[in-house]
């Protein structure tokens, strides 16, 4: 049985080797050619629940490629000349978020990598007011209902691993920040953020 830390941080830096200034542009120039084949995430104003939607325009908010024709080449460009295990990285997509994004939870993951290839922006995590629950999954929630308690501003060319299933938002600048998303929820290698935490060091989930 995992022990939950509960001063455990909501993101940490990995020991990863970063891909490169020459790869952080081709990443962000693969995602401006390819990004009509990805969705795009919101808030419904009804009910405060996180929708998907086909990309339309690139506005606010947040979009992310998952699978696109050159998915595969893609993958393979990026990590030419490095050792990678290539079990698992089908999961790793490109998120673009534009300005600032609401506090949330996410709809599918709940823990993941994360590399920001272009722009500069502050990570924020909150917790519920007058409640100790674990917040619900694919939700939105009010400033006015929650209290921040970690920020961070992820270095570019490195990597993070990051607590989704924490209510969390993107805040203080206004542009766009592009990063791979490696999603890790369904892998069945971690049982959870607390877990990864423990054992990633030495997985070699990605790079061996």
């Amino acid at each position: 049985m995992i022990t939950i830390n509960i001063n455990m941080s909501n993101a940490i830096e990995l020991d990863w080797p970063t891909l490169g200034p020459e790869v952080n542009k081709f990443i962000v120039d693969h995602y401006e050619k390819f990004k009509y084949h990805g969705e795009t995430l919101g808030a419904a104003n009804t009910d405060n629940t996180v929708i998907k939607e086909k990309f339309i325009k690139q506005g606010p908010g947040f979009h992310q490629l998952q699978r696109w024709p050159e998915h595969e080449n893609f993958l393979a460009e990026i990590f030419k000349g490095h050792n990678i295990n290539t079990e698992y990285i089908k999961h790793i997509g490109i998120q673009c978020s534009i300005n600032r994004i609401g506090a949330h939870t996410d709809t599918y993951r709940t823990m993941g990598i994360i590399y920001v290839a272009e722009g500069q922006a502050d990570t924020v995590f909150y917790k519920q007011k007058n409640t100790d629950q674990k917040p619900e999954r694919a939700k939105s929630y009010k400033r006015e209902d929650i209290i921040e308690t970690e920020r961070y501003r992820f270095t570019l060319g490195k990597w993070y691993l990051i607590n989704n299933s924490e209510i969390h938002g993107i805040d203080n600048y206004i542009g766009k920040r592009i990063s791979l998303i490696f999603n890790l929820t369904d892998l069945g290698v971690f049982e959870n953020y607390e877990d990864a935490v423990v054992k990633i060091k030495d997985s070699k989930i990605l790079f061996l």
